[in-house]
């Protein structure tokens, strides 16, 4: 659509073609062949009339973009080119209207989703790079309480209804809304409680608390007196070692509503946080398992010895290695036959 409206100095509007009543349909431009642009409050509202003014003085052509609350209460934006031009000796405006909604409409859809893949290249950095649990959760429960511009972002363990005690392994909060984590204590698994629990491990996305219809359910009152939350979102988390947890966010300054895209967000970092989890506590158990065998290995009487493709000592060990007097940075690196010498004889068996 191509809106043409004209206006004479004196302000009156001598021409409006379908498109721009099409376009114009708003409070701005409202039954513009009876408007008079001097004695509109809308277009000195919205910086219109200056633009008029400037472009009628000037002679030069101004440019704006303006949004629009149509009379079907729709937001649409008019990109308005203002030129003026003579006629039989009388001066008028002449605005050009180009509508622009739908490429306001792209523009903030790329805007957000540049936004969000950004805030979760930042939680991705964390994960892959760390190499401690409780460093990579206090890390990322860091960069969420700026990310989402919340009061107080948290873990609770266990996320398990049947357990009779609930505590807050990390947090990190705003200092005027302290948190369960610096009480250093186990909380009884109230009705309450376990109905959040049950909430959260039967819905794979993240469910919102709040006092609004928007909530997907109304926040506790035994949680909003002891820890001042106003809406709080929770999404279960589930390593594959051990209990679920429960990653949370509250919001204390506000009754916040938690839009489709905060919610989206929160569900890609809980998946994030799960792989970082798992990574680390399969690792974490690895090392757990290879100090057990090292164990085992050195209480051993015989001698036991770990080769690698080129029949290089990668590990010596048993009590027989004590008794030697040797230890085992002398074999470490070494062929058999580099430690025992040519005159001894090798026989092997596959």
């Amino acid at each position: 659509l191509f809106g043409i409206l004209v206006y004479k100095e004196s302000g009156q509007c001598v021409f409006a073609n379908e498109s721009a009543k099409n376009i114009v349909a708003s409070r701005v431009f409202d039954s513009p062949l009876s408007q008079n642009f001097h004695n509109m409050d809308s277009w000195k509202i919205s910086g219109l009339y200056e633009a008029s003014l400037k472009a009628i003085q000037s002679g030069d052509e101004q440019n704006m973009e303006l949004n629009l609350n149509t009379s079907f209460g729709e937001d649409a934006w008019v990109d308005i080119q203002i030129s003026t031009f003579q006629f039989m000796n009388e001066k008028y405006l002449l605005l050009s209207l180009t509508h622009i909604t739908e490429k306001k409409k792209l523009q903030a859809e790329n805007s957000a989703s540049l936004k969000f893949l950004k805030n979760l290249e930042k939680v991705n950095h964390i994960v892959q790079k760390s190499d401690d649990i409780s460093k990579m959760n206090e890390e990322v429960l860091e960069e969420m309480l700026g990310i989402f511009e919340s009061d107080r972002t948290w873990f609770v363990y266990p996320c398990d209804p049947e357990e009779h005690k609930w505590h807050v392994p990390m947090e990190r909060t705003r200092k005027e809304f302290p948190g369960a984590f610096l009480m250093r204590e186990e909380f009884d698994t109230t009705e309450s409680v376990k109905a959040i629990f049950h909430f959260a491990l039967d819905s794979e996305m993240p469910v919102t608390f709040g006092s609004g219809i928007e909530s997907d359910h109304p926040l506790p009152k035994e949680l909003i007196e002891k820890f001042q939350i106003q809406s709080q979102i929770v999404q279960a988390v589930y390593p594959k070692y051990g209990k679920p947890w429960l990653l949370g966010m509250h919001q204390c300054s506000s009754n916040r509503i938690w839009s489709p895209e905060d919610k989206k967000l929160f569900f890609q970092i809980a998946i994030r946080l799960t792989e970082g989890l798992n990574s680390l506590l399969f690792y974490q158990r690895l090392k757990e398992s290879e100090e057990k065998l090292r164990l085992v290995l050195i209480s051993s009487d015989d001698v036991i010895f770990t080769l690698d493709k080129k029949q290089r000592h990668t590990g010596v060990y048993g009590k027989w290695l004590e008794r030697s007097g040797f230890t085992p940075e002398f074999f470490t690196g070494k062929t058999v036959r580099e430690i025992l010498g040519n005159e001894f004889e090798i026989h092997e068996e596959s």
